[in-house]
């Protein structure tokens, strides 16, 4: 499955999109847990992924709460709250891409982020360049 709009910056994450993946991964914990007796280190496993993935997603949707309200966050938040929310996508990510070729997972949303936005990836792209470019000159 694939949507349609390709997820590419933190500033492009959803609630829709936190919601889905984590309900894909829990799909996935509870039929382990059906599947085997509670004792067992499978059973013990899907129940450390299924906390685990709660915490992420909580913490997802925290960072992206906080950024729907800008006028209540510090000075430097919003930035911080950018990170929070890519930091916690893109272990979401590495969680779920095991199932890459499984029906439901979404390639074009479930994808690493590396940049909260387009100015900052131009920003970065452009400091780079400088960096590249000094290099070369006192190299030369």
């Amino acid at each position: 499955m694939s949507s349609t709009q390709q997820l590419r910056y933190t500033a492009d994450i959803t609630r829709k999109d936190i919601d889905a993946i984590e309900a894909f991964l829990i799909t996935r914990t509870a039929e382990q847990l059906a599947a085997h007796h509670p004792d067992t280190d499978e059973s013990k496993m899907a129940v450390a992924v299924e906390r685990m993935i709660q915490s992420i997603t909580h913490d997802a949707r925290y960072a992206l709460e906080k950024l729907s309200r800008p006028e209540e966050t510090e000075p430097h938040g919003e930035l911080n709250h950018r990170h929070d929310l890519k930091n916690a996508w893109n272990l979401l990510v590495h969680t779920v891409f095991p199932w890459q070729h499984e029906p439901g997972y979404d390639t074009a949303r479930w994808r690493r982020v590396t940049y909260t936005d387009a100015s900052y990836e131009k920003t970065l792209t452009q400091d780079r360049e400088k960096a590249r470019v000094a290099r070369e000159a006192t190299s030369a």
